[in-house]
């Protein structure tokens, strides 16, 4: 899902964890409860919410010690290929906001800053759309597997003569 202010970021750039202490205490706290569960699975460190949110359209706040906007990016590293993460415009001229997207949706569920309610039943409505689809064409995947042996065996020139549903 592309959001504005996503592209892709080079090597080096995003082989970092995340940025490290910040000032703040409630980001200290986050450290902290990451910390001891990290990357277990090979995967991100992250609340179970917050995998399930990640890939939702999330607002982009700004930076906790600069004021900026913050900004989302893809990692490009063989580390880390694909990972999305959302740091400040101003990082590597010391500011040191930076964090995987999961730890960010965590640090938004915090601060009451997205409704997590209605991006869930978004998520869910797509997941239960695209089950709907895969049962319409398995459906008519049977159909035509019917009708091509119910004409003696013989599959019609053309394939499939039953019109596909949707």
């Amino acid at each position: 899902m592309d959001w504005p202010g996503t592209s892709p970021e080079g090597p080096g750039r995003a082989a970092r964890p995340h940025a490290g202490s910040g000032s703040s205490s409630s980001r200290s706290d986050l450290h902290r409860r990451w910390s001891a569960g990290r990357y277990t699975n090979g995967g991100r460190p992250s609340s179970v919410l917050a995998q399930k949110l990640a890939g939702a359209p999330l607002p982009l706040i700004k930076c906790d010690h600069c004021s900026r906007m913050v900004v989302r990016r893809v990692s490009t590293t063989p580390e880390h290929p694909g990972w999305v993460f959302i740091k400040c415009l101003n990082d590597g001229n010391g500011c040191k906001f930076w964090y995987w997207e999961e730890e960010y949706i965590d640090i938004l569920i915090e601060r009451n800053l997205v409704h997590v309610r209605a991006l869930l039943a978004s998520i869910e409505a797509v997941n239960e759309t695209s089950a709907f689809v895969a049962r319409l064409e398995a459906r008519h995947e049977t159909r035509c597997e019917e009708e091509a042996t119910s004409t003696s065996g013989l599959k019609k020139k053309g394939g499939c003569q039953i019109e596909p549903p949707l």
